[in-house]
């Protein structure tokens, strides 16, 4: 899981060395642009389940607008 700024500019590093993930791993990225960050990529070209920051985005706002809207 990244959850920090890395990946949100050009030629930033890859958070950890994807060359170590297995492809059982799953992977998660926080950024949402670029919506594809070198991470994501990385991590599916090893064949690694991911989610990418806007996925993320989407579901956290479906959970907060059904904790506000809820009786």
């Amino acid at each position: 899981m990244n959850a920090s700024p890395a990946g949100m500019r050009a030629g930033d590093p890859l958070p950890i060395d994807v060359s170590r993930l297995p492809a059982t791993t799953f992977v998660g990225d926080v950024v949402t642009k670029p919506p594809l960050t070198p991470f994501i990529e990385a991590a599916r070209a090893r064949g690694c389940t991911t989610v990418t920051g806007t996925q993320m985005f989407g579901r956290v706002c479906d959970a907060i607008v059904a904790y506000l809207l809820k009786d």
